[in-house]
């Protein structure tokens, strides 16, 4: 598409220039505009970078606070000489004597600067054991325990309770009366995932918060607020009530919780606030700061140019709007055009441009740009979507042939086999569906096949291995209809087959597998599940490894023979149906593995 130009003599240069021979008087508005909101703007963007900043160092200073306690608590949960310890212990007959081992392990993880309050380990068994700021053994209700519902559904990871008083604190230390004390929780497991307790950390709020409370008393115009992960106000945690309710449904409406930076944004034209999210606790850290105060210094100034700006106003104001009407209208209709064309629908042919007087010749080519470079962009975006389609397909032939040696590797072993074991008849009739078998994988041109196909020849695969295995072999296969057209990459399910009769089934007979298909409105799940002995592990932990190193390189290049079939039907899976398709390995409960092989719907 060409580009035209406008022989007219109205361009847009004149058109400014006689604008603005007919506003000059409007220099004096704009200079004062200009002048009121840059000093307004750099007074704003100050107190931003400072709140900014002192919201980055508040939220530097929880964070190290929390990983304090978090580290105190792992501490006490990895130490081998107290778990020992704790074995040990008797609630029938415990005293304080008797734990004295327990409290030096605790002792000495606190320190002998005490990084915290005090530790409370409450177990399973219906007891207590702690040590700070006294040393504690009782019995108690292990699941009646504060919060014990929330620290559960955490499965070990950290709950951090309110700010509170601490009666039993106080019953020890009457000077702690006064004061607010902030607990960490964990919940810790036996070796096989069964609860053995809780380890709570408890912190002197004014040490938890001792940074933040230095800003506020070196800051009287900024209030600081830190809200939790549920929305509760945890400082200020001294006095709370004067907190407006309101106030703090504001604010917490404002914040993004799946922000991972310090924001800093105007609300309703009355505060300027910075905020933060704890990413590990969710906790949110709030500076907030009157626009009054931020902008009083400069309310002087904007008084004095006000008298001058409002006697030039009503004389620029019409003028001012011819201005906007010549130059905006024309660039209004360019765009209101532009929105029009869909960006997404660029390989298609049907694109059609509408031309447009848009009265100024600059605006007028700047349309004819466009389009010629929409024109241009279209033929570049046909020939990159022709490269990546041939790319897939050559990826998609390369790792599908790699299946066919490795099958015929183990088919011969199993020939072998039998011929040992003198089943010739067996052996001819193998031979058969082999050939079939080979004629399918062989066909290099087809790189997908449907469902229907696919299953047919793994069906085929079956009825040979049920000459190897006879009656010790039973499968059953139930495939939706609407499924069996669902394209899918040529020899997906055999190599999966092929791996259940390797090492599934080192278990006496009978071996069974089932192969289900269903099909929903986000995609489609082919599973295949066998009775064996279940996977290992570390050999699940491995294939996932493997899994995320061939997202991530898209390469074929170091799959071997012997290793190569589960890998190589994932590859081939991403390379088809994206990044989002899986290959899931799962244990089934009462023996076996379930293969879940899974593709999501294109939107």
């Amino acid at each position: 598409m060409g580009i035209e130009m406008n022989k007219k003599d109205n361009s847009l240069r004149k058109v400014l220039f006689q604008s603005y021979a007919k506003t000059i008087i409007i220099l004096v508005l704009l200079s004062f505009i200009f002048t009121s909101v840059y000093i307004a703007k750099e007074r704003i963007n100050r107190v931003t970078e400072l709140q900014t900043n002192l919201c980055d160092s508040m939220q530097n200073s929880l964070e190290k606070s929390i990983e304090t306690m978090s580290i105190v608590s792992m501490n006490e949960l990895y130490s081998p000489v107290l778990r020992k310890e704790l074995k040990k212990v008797n609630p029938i007959n415990a005293n304080v004597s008797k734990l004295e081992p327990i409290y030096d392990v605790i002792s000495s993880i606190i320190g002998p600067y005490g990084t915290v309050t005090q530790v409370n380990l409450h177990s399973s068994e219906n007891y207590k054991i702690g040590w700070g700021v006294y040393e504690l053994f009782a019995l108690e209700n292990y699941r009646k325990i504060d919060h014990y519902q929330e620290i559960r559904q955490k499965s070990g990871f950290k709950y951090l309770d309110e700010p509170k008083h601490r009666a039993d604190l106080v019953y020890y230390n009457r000077h702690l009366n006064s004061k607010k004390f902030i607990s960490l929780y964990r919940m810790y497991y036996g070796p096989y995932y069964e609860e053995d307790g809780i380890v709570e950390v408890i912190q002197d709020c004014d040490t938890f918060f001792s940074y933040l409370n230095t800003i506020q008393k070196e800051n009287d115009n900024l209030e600081l607020y830190v809200y939790n992960e549920n929305n509760k106000l945890v400082y200020p945690y001294i006095d709370d009530s004067s907190i407006d309710p309101e106030l703090s449904k504001l604010l917490i409406s404002q914040i993004n919780p799946s922000s991972d930076k310090v924001i800093t944004k105007m609300v309703n034209k009355e505060y300027l606030i910075s905020y933060a999210v704890l990413d590990d606790v969710k906790w949110k850290i709030v500076v907030k700061k009157d626009l009054s105060d931020v902008l009083w210094p400069i309310i002087w100034f904007l008084a004095i140019y006000s008298i001058v700006g409002i006697l030039l106003l009503g004389i620029s104001v019409f003028v001012c709007y011819s201005i906007a009407g010549k130059v905006s209208d024309p660039l209004f209709r360019l765009m209101e055009h532009m929105k029009t064309i869909n960006l997404t629908d660029i390989h298609k042919s049907n694109i059609k441009f509408v031309d447009m007087d848009y009265r100024i010749d600059e605006i007028s080519m700047l349309s004819n740009v466009f389009q010629d470079m929409y024109s241009r962009l279209e033929v570049s975006t046909r020939d990159l979507m022709a490269a990546k389609i041939e790319e897939l397909r050559a990826k998609m032939i390369a790792t599908q042939s790699m299946i066919n040696p490795h099958f015929i590797f183990n088919n011969f072993a199993n020939i072998s086999i039998m011929a040992e074991e003198n089943m010739n008849e067996e052996i001819v009739v193998l031979c058969k569906n082999l050939c079939d078998y080979l004629r399918y994988i062989s066909a290099d041109s087809l790189t997908t096949v449907d469902v229907l196909t696919e299953i047919y020849y793994a069906e085929k695969y079956l009825e040979c291995m049920k000459v190897r295995y006879g009656k010790r072999l039973k499968y059953s296969i139930d495939i939706p209809r609407e499924m069996e057209n669902i394209m899918i990459s040529k020899l997906t399910i055999q190599p999966i087959i092929e791996n259940a009769l390797k090492y599934a089934f080192q278990k006496e007979p009978p071996w069974k597998l089932k192969i289900v298909g269903r099909v929903s409105d986000k995609g489609w799940v082919i599973t295949v599940s066998d009775n064996g002995v279940g996977i290992k592990d570390e050999y699940k932990e491995e294939i996932i490894e493997n899994q995320i190193r061939i997202k991530r390189t898209k390469d074929i290049s170091n799959m071997h023979i012997g290793g190569m079939g589960l890998a190589n039907v994932y590859l081939r899976l991403i390379l088809l149906h994206g990044e989002e398709a899986q290959l899931i390995f799962n244990n089934i409960a009462g023996g076996g593995t379930e293969v879940i092989i899974r593709a999501y719907t294109e939107k």
